[in-house]
């Protein structure tokens, strides 16, 4: 197996840094924790002012469920409290953010193929580390007018969306999993990825709609992913580094 399968965390941080935009919403008196992106870049080409990386294209956007626990590496760090879903965009501020198992997944393939910029979304902003709890949260907002503000897929945040997709060549690897109650988010998620290239291991499904997790359990499914990922994206550009 190529050692970029293993590359262990501690240099996977000193290639590369992590940063996202964090922000607070209020929906039905509950302020909800969110985070509309994470821009993972490797040291070497990471502007002087993080904000910029939001206007590149990046190598390759990366869809999954949600944030989970992701959080600013400072700890003093406030996210705005926004209005109302249409102001993300506009309020969008990238700061330096805890690096976690899955997005150290990520840069493993970004090593392997010499990618040095991957763009983070999610099928909903909404940051729930246990999956049980952040379903449960979906149900609840199932009665609001607009139930799924907290997906950048949602129709009241196409700009934002294309925005954040960049160029039309850019090939999407999505992963969010395979649980039903997601059904209704993926759809919508695939909708706008339409006449993109997207990549994904199909779950055991094979439905055209569920995608195996970027990080599973099993250290041996973690490698068959990466595996897998690396060989449906085809020979990687030679190396520059």
């Amino acid at each position: 197996m190529p050692p970029d399968h293993r590359i262990p965390a501690a240099s996977l941080k000193r290639r590369f840094g992590v940063y996202g935009h964090f922000y607070n919403m209020v929906v039905s008196n509950t302020e909800c924790a969110c985070r509309s992106v994470l821009e993972i870049v490797s040291h070497d080409t990471t502007p002087l002012r993080l904000d910029d990386l939001s206007d590149r294209s990046p190598d390759v956007v990366v869809i999954m469920m949600n944030p989970g626990s992701s959080h600013p590496l400072d700890p003093a760090y406030q996210p705005r409290t926004l209005p109302c879903p249409a102001a993300i965009q506009n309020a969008l501020e990238l700061v330096p953010t805890q690096a976690d198992t899955t997005q150290y997944q990520i840069m493993r393939v970004m090593a392997l193929r010499s990618w040095s910029h991957a763009r983070i979304l999610n099928l909903s902003d909404l940051r729930e580390p246990k999956s049980g709890q952040f379903l449960s949260r979906l149900n609840e907002f199932t009665e609001l007018e607009y139930p799924h503000w907290h997906s950048l897929f949602s129709p009241g945040r196409v700009d934002e969306c294309t925005w954040k997709l960049g160029k039309s060549s850019v090939p999407s690897i999505v992963g969010w999993g395979q649980d039903t109650g997601l059904r209704t988010l993926a759809l919508l998620a695939l909708g706008a990825l339409q006449g993109r290239r997207v990549v994904g291991v199909p779950a055991a499904a094979n439905d055209g709609v569920s995608f195996r997790h970027p990080s599973p359990m099993l250290q041996t499914g973690k490698d068959s992913w990466i595996s897998k990922i690396n060989s449906i994206m085809g020979t990687p550009k030679e190396r520059t580094n």
